[in-house]
């Protein structure tokens, strides 16, 4: 297990981690979530949803409230949600 996020919003916990290669969100009551190979996931949430951030070999993806998982950027690492909607990588 490797690094991650945990919130309680409304009363239900939600969490993110890195499991061997693959990252995992869960929240109360639902089956985890393996959302593909990563790590250095971050997780945050607002009033429209939850956001879960990680690098993965070709970069940083994000999973946005009501989407799917979307490339933010190809060459960085390291994401790093603040409180809010917010998310900041380092690059090189």
């Amino acid at each position: 297990m490797d690094g991650g996020g945990l919130l309680v919003r409304d009363g239900q916990v939600t969490s993110a981690w890195r499991r061997g290669k693959d990252v995992y969100l869960a929240e109360t009551a639902k089956p985890e979530v393996d959302l593909g190979q990563g790590q250095d996931v971050a997780l945050a949430a607002n009033h429209a949803g939850l956001y879960v951030v990680w690098s993965t070999p070709d970069g940083i993806v994000v999973r946005l409230p009501g989407s799917g998982i979307s490339k933010l950027s190809q060459a960085a690492s390291r994401p790093s949600p603040p409180p809010g909607t917010g998310i900041s990588w380092s690059r090189g």
